[in-house]
Parts: structure tokens; C-alpha cells; sequence
């Protein structure tokens, strides 16, 4: 996370309790000149479906950083319709503060996010969303056609195409509750009648996806040039997550935490029940990824002589933590965004999070103690803080678990080359903006 960062597919915990489509449907079917022409040369052969399926992944796959992207948060019209997130989201909780004032996060500190806003103020990529489930759905219907493709060509691209119909439908339903599903391609906006449906349905309508593109997609990747396309054992991480969010008890229950204005539609956001079993399947899809893990070539790096590496000014610390995060495509990792190329701290979408006094210009998180104190000694040991203050901070930051250090930049740690040692305390370079003393990494 100081040098360089991988993009990983992870899924943030968000639910905002607002309607699922605030858009028209006819507003995501409207198609450039000539589209229906380009169709047919798509399907005309295998290397021009390979083109298509890319576009799938640009618009369809899911990141936790921030977004400024004219293609991927566009609106139905196909301009930039939602602007970009400045900053990572942490600053909206007790892990950080944004350094700036400009910050998306502090749309959320000021409870300025409304239903109207939302995907200006977290979720972004929505309208593209939409567009994935389009061309997800124009793949299954037209991937059979193709004449040079093999049966286990046409089977890989159906087993992506339902991944990542399964993908943008978690992202909704974790955001939303319940949305409209949506498993073919609407040819005119008057074909189309969209319907919430329940909580229940599209949870199983996720599952199947999943089940269905488990079958069809390879146990492992399937070439150097075609790392971070789904696999198998993806398919089977997304529904066991999606299980995991189903059975939890903002879903599971009879009574939602907040009730919709007409208490018979509560069906949107929960299931209306609470059911034990719901544990269980969730138990069961996450053995069910620990099984298929192993062959797949995925696993926990857990180096033993690896797990207390702890960085200093001279050495660069290459732990089992700085391995898992930094290293790309390491054994940790199921599937990864592959969207953007490598960049400067200047390039986005780091210039947006690395601090200013680290080397960007626009934002930064100033680390809370709240956060810090959640860590445990090296030894697992819980840390005392005295609330009245203290002395030997530094001493103390030794002592903790070596994550800390990968985690957050207090005065003495490592942050690269460049900076081999970085200064917080008052009047130093690098604690410009930064009211906790120490940044959030």
C-alpha cells in the first residue's frame, strides 16, 4: 500500500435504505448509430467476442478506490454524468478524517447523502452497472452463434457473463435491498416493465447465477494474459458472500431496521422472517470456497518467519501483510479489477489518496486513535491507553502488531525510498492537513 497497491476485488459493507432504480428503464436501453450493425460483426467471431467481454469487465467489475472514469461512471447518454469520489470512503467512519474539506466522505459526515445523490456520493458506477447486465445478457443469448468458438469457449464466456450479472446484482442488492432483476435484453424500452422484486427472489436469483457460472467456468486462471477474469472459485465467493449478507440479521428478520412507508413492502429490504438455516447455507457456500481454493491455487500467505517483519528507514519490510496487499496477483487473491494501469502517486486514483506531504497534492486520511487502538500487541495482547494521555507514543506504535505499520505513517516509519523515514510531528513536512498526527495508509 506505499509503493504499490492492487486493486483488489473487495466489497465494501454498504446499505442505504432507498429505492433500487430511481431511472427509467428506456433511459438504459438508448444505443449509439449503428449499434445493431456492430451486434452482428461482435458475433461474427471469436476475437471480436473477446473485445466485447473486456467491455464487460470494464463496466462490470467492482473496486474500493476512487473512480474518474467518463466510460465507467457515465450516465445513460453516455457522457460523464456523476463526476468522480475524492478519496477513499474511510474518512466517513472512525477509522480517519479527510484532509480536505472537498472530500466525498465528508458529504457523509454532514448526512448530506440522500437518495437523490447517492450515486454521486458513493455509488458510481450505477448506470454502468446496468450497462454490464445488458451486454452479460446480449453474450448469453448470442455466444452460441459464434462459428469459430468451441463448446468450451462458448461455456467460458456464458460462466463470465453470468458472473458478472451475479457481481453488478450483489452490489445492488447490498446497497439497496431488492432491485428489478433483469436476465434479458430489453430491445425497446416499451419491451421492458420493470418490477422490484422481493429481498428473497434476488438473493436467489444471485445464487443461481452463481450455481450456473460455477459449472461453466474454468477451476483456475486460464492464461497469463487473461488474469483477472472469472473463475469458478470466483463464482463461488460471490455466493457465498452473498449468502453470508443474507443471512445477517439486517436481512435475516422479521422487522428491517427501518421500516418502508408502507409496511407491506418490507419484503424489499429483508426477507420478513428470521430463519437459522439461512446460517447454515452460508456456512456451507464458505466451505465450499475453502474447498475449491487449494486446487485453484489460492491460499493465505502465512510465511512464518514472514509474520513480524517489521519495516524500518533501512529495510523495506516484505511480510506476509505487505505480500497479501502489495504484491500483485499474489495467493491471496480470487479476482482483481484489471481496469487500470500502473501509476504515479501523481496518477489517479492515487493522487486522491496518498497525503500531501507524502508526495500527492489533493487528499489524505488523518488515522484516529480510535482505529489505532484497536490493535493488538505483537504478542496478541490488548494495548492499554491511558485516556488522560501518556507518554513514550513511539514506543508504544513499536510495540503492536506489524500490520500497524503497513497500515499507518507516524513520525520514524518507513514510507518508500524516497522517504525512507517520515516526520509528523508539529512544523514537519509531512504533517500538513493531518490532525491525528499520523496518516491512514
Amino acid at each position: 500500500m506505499k509503493n504499490r497497491i492492487e486493486i483488489i476485488f473487495i466489497i465494501s459493507c454498504f446499505l442505504t435504505g432507498i429505492s433500487a432504480c430511481n431511472k427509467s428503464i428506456d433511459e438504459f436501453l438508448d444505443k449509439a448509430p449503428g449499434v445493431d450493425l456492430v451486434e452482428d460483426d461482435i458475433f461474427s467471431q471469436r476475437a471480436n467476442v473477446e473485445g466485447y467481454v473486456s467491455t464487460l469487465y470494464q463496466y462490470g467489475m467492482v473496486s474500493i478506490l476512487t473512480s474518474r472514469d467518463n466510460v465507467i461512471n457515465s450516465n445513460p447518454t453516455g457522457s460523464s454524468g456523476t463526476g468522480a469520489l475524492i478519496g477513499t470512503l474511510s474518512g466517513a467512519t472512525d477509522e480517519s478524517e479527510s484532509q480536505q474539506t472537498f472530500a466525498t466522505a465528508q458529504i457523509w459526515n454532514v448526512a448530506n447523502v440522500q437518495n437523490n445523490t447517492i450515486i454521486s456520493s458513493e455509488d458510481v458506477r450505477y448506470f454502468a452497472r446496468w450497462k454490464a447486465i445488458r451486454i452479460a445478457n446480449i453474450l448469453l443469448e448470442r455466444i452460441d452463434e459464434v462459428p469459430d468458438a468451441d463448446t468450451t469457449y462458448r461455456s467460458q464466456v456464458k460462466g463470465e457473463a453470468l458472473f458478472m450479472r451475479a457481481l453488478q446484482n450483489f452490489e445492488m442488492l447490498k446497497r439497496y435491498g431488492s432491485f428489478p432483476i433483469v436476465n434479458v435484453r430489453f430491445a425497446e424500452a416499451s419491451d421492458a416493465e420493470p418490477i422490484r422484486n422481493t429481498f428473497e427472489e434476488c438473493v436467489n436469483a444471485i445464487i443461481k447465477d452463481c450455481d450456473d457460472a460455477a459449472v461453466n467456468l474454468q477451476p483456475v486462471i486460464y492464461s497469463t494474459a487473461q488474469t483477472g477474469r472469472a473463475t469458478r472459485l470466483a463464482a463461488l465467493a460471490l455466493k457465498s458472500r452473498t449468502l453470508l449478507y443474507a443471512a445477517s440479521p439486517l436481512f435475516n428478520t422479521a422487522t428491517p431496521y427501518l421500516s418502508m412507508t408502507d409496511p407491506a413492502n418490507n419484503n424489499l429490504i429483508c426477507y420478513g422472517n428470521y430463519d437459522a438455516n439461512r446460517w447454515k447455507l452460508a456456512a456451507d457456500a464458505a466451505m465450499a470456497v475453502l474447498v475449491e481454493a487449494g486446487p485453484a491455487g489460492v491460499s493465505l500467505i502465512d510465511v512464518q518467519e514472514n509474520r513480524n517483519r517489521n519495516p524500518t528507514a533501512a529495510n523495506r519490510s516484505q511480510g506476509n501483510y505487505w505480500v497479501a496487499w502489495e504484491v500483485r496477483d499474489n495467493d491471496e487473491i480470487i479476482i482483481a479489477d484489471k481496469t487500470y494501469p500502473s501509476s504515479s502517486h501523481f496518477g489517479f486514483p492515487w493522487q486522491h489518496i496518498v497525503p500531501t506531504g507524502l508526495g500527492s497534492f489533493a487528499s489524505g486520511n488523518s488515522v484516529t486513535h480510535t482505529f489505532v487502538s484497536k490493535y493488538e500487541d505483537t504478542l496478541g495482547n490488548v494495548v492499554f491507553w491511558n485516556p488522560a494521555g501518556d507518554t513514550g507514543l513511539l514506543a508504544k506504535y513499536g510495540s503492536l502488531d506489524a500490520r500497524f505499520k503497513q497500515t499507518v505513517a507516524y513520525t520514524t516509519s518507513r514510507w518508500n525510498a524516497q522517504i525512507p523515514e517520515v516526520e509528523t510531528f508539529v512544523g514537519a513536512t509531512q504533517t500538513l492537513n493531518n490532525p491525528g498526527g499520523a496518516w491512514m495508509i
